[in-house]
């Protein structure tokens, strides 16, 4: 199964592309996530607004816009 890697920059999204995640840790008293991941695609910056139009399709939500 791929994930979204998205980025949150001041409140606007950004969907950088798509990973495998491999392996991942959560750590709750430092508020942290680590983990291995997969790459599959590096979106254009096409794609990373067809992403977010899909997905949130918030309006004037998305990095992009």
């Amino acid at each position: 199964m791929y994930f979204f890697v998205v980025h949150n920059i001041d409140g606007r999204w950004l969907y950088w592309g798509t990973i495998k995640i491999l392996s991942i840790t959560h750590d709750c008293q430092k508020q942290s996530t680590s983990g291995f991941f997969e790459v599959k695609e590096i979106y254009s910056p096409q794609q990373m607004k067809q992403a977010y139009d899909l997905i949130d399709a918030d309006g004037n939500k998305s990095f992009l816009s």
